[in-house]
């Protein structure tokens, strides 16, 4: 069985054949420095990928699967102990009261009530060919203004610019911009509490998936196959799929090789809208 733990460490209970039996040590990295610091701890066991730069240093290896979601992946570096995982884990986030209690205030402060729903904004990445433009995220906000839902952007110090620049296009009271206002945990809380999650293919993505609120995310360069995907049963991709330039990185770029951003701007804001205001129905 495999479970969360307050601390964040991911505790495994192994078949009683092994327990007290070996050191277990378990990269999912592909690097070779992970490789080399796995080999000089000289664990008793030390597994890896097959596509792991020296993976010859592991002497437990299993294949790397393509098509495949990344936690299903790395949960089967487990099969050499026993563990056989095929389905996913949802990764869990322990928001502690303190942080309920500043979501409580900023709630209260926004004029947001407990029972009315709302769509939280993530806009931001490290990546230029991951964002969204901001325009089209502005315009996403007003579409969704005009019939009532209330949007609030997050993101972290880095996004403040990004969410002021939205926030000012926008120029509706229905939208509110908290980027660069809330911790990690808090964003979390304010994300679990919200109706759905709207994103880039950014870290947001996956604390949506962790605090299970439904989740539309929006790929650029990247693409699902790279098993980075959100998977809860009302999540949505929207993406370009008809691009031979598409992917162009595994991590997204600083800028678009080809100078004209189309695997984003080629994406439907109204569509967007449309979805969302249909599970906002369903709801």
């Amino acid at each position: 069985m495999i479970k969360g733990d307050p601390d964040g460490v991911i505790c495994i209970d192994f078949p009683n054949s092994l327990r007290g039996t070996d050191d277990f040590l378990i990269s999912p990295h592909r690097s070779g420095r992970s490789a080399i610091l796995n080999f000089l701890a000289s664990p008793k066991t030390n597994i890896g990928f097959d596509k792991s730069s020296m993976s010859f240093l592991y002497k437990q290896i299993v294949k790397y699967e393509t098509g495949l979601h990344e936690i299903q992946r790395n949960l089967r570096l487990l099969e050499p102990l026993g563990v056989h995982e095929v389905d996913i884990v949802r990764p869990e986030m322990f928001i502690g009261e303190n942080e309920k209690s500043v979501v409580d205030s900023v709630m209260s402060e926004l004029r947001l009530s407990e029972d009315e729903k709302f769509v939280t904004i993530a806009p931001g990445s490290v990546w230029f060919t991951k964002r969204f433009p901001e325009s089209k995220f502005a315009k996403l906000c007003k579409s969704l203004s005009s019939v009532g839902i209330r949007t609030v952007l997050v993101g972290g110090e880095k996004d403040i610019e990004t969410g002021m620049r939205i926030f000012k296009e926008t120029n509706s009271e229905k939208v509110s911009d908290l980027t660069g206002k809330l911790t990690i945990l808090q964003s979390a809380e304010l994300i679990r509490r919200s109706s759905l999650l709207v994103t880039n293919d950014s870290a947001p993505l996956h604390i949506g998936n962790a605090v299970e609120t439904p989740v539309f995310a929006v790929f650029g360069s990247t693409i699902t196959g790279f098993g980075f995907y959100p998977y809860g049963k009302s999540d949505i991709v929207f993406e370009t799929n008809d691009l031979a330039c598409r992917p162009c990185g595994i991590h997204g770029r600083t800028s678009c090789p080809i100078g004209t951003l189309e695997c984003m701007n080629r994406i439907d804001v109204t569509i967007i809208a449309e979805n969302i205001a249909e599970l906002f129905r369903k709801a």
